[in-house]
């Protein structure tokens, strides 16, 4: 499944069939940028990235998110590891920002932005 949000209130969310239709196949990327949608959201986006093994970048910035969303995405990312997770601009403190930095150090290959460059 593909969740997508609306920046719009109220949110909204889509769910795609899986396996998604081959336009979708490709590396495929998300980007949730400024929906505000708090630890909530990331929790649902966590299950989004559990779900769906195309997806390859995700990025959820300038949300609003806090220690237990950062947790909840974590977790997501140990069980289907992404290429790029931008996260810059959300609430995090050293907590979460720590359970995000260790699954980074297990996969290697993946890229997390925490901080703006």
């Amino acid at each position: 499944f593909l969740l997508f949000f609306s920046s719009s209130p109220p949110p909204f969310f889509l769910l795609l069939p899986s396996p998604p239709p081959p336009l979708f196949v490709a590396d495929f990327g998300c980007s949730l940028y400024g929906t505000q949608f708090g630890d909530r959201g990331a929790r649902a986006c966590a299950e989004c990235i559990k779900a769906n093994k195309h997806l390859t970048v995700f990025g959820i910035h300038y949300n609003k998110i806090g220690d237990a969303g950062a947790q909840a995405i974590a977790d997501a990312l140990q069980v289907r590891p992404k290429q790029i997770l931008w996260m810059q601009a959300n609430e995090l403190t050293e907590v979460g920002k720590s359970a995000l930095r260790d699954v980074q150090r297990r996969f290697k290959s993946l890229e997390i932005k925490l901080e703006e460059d």
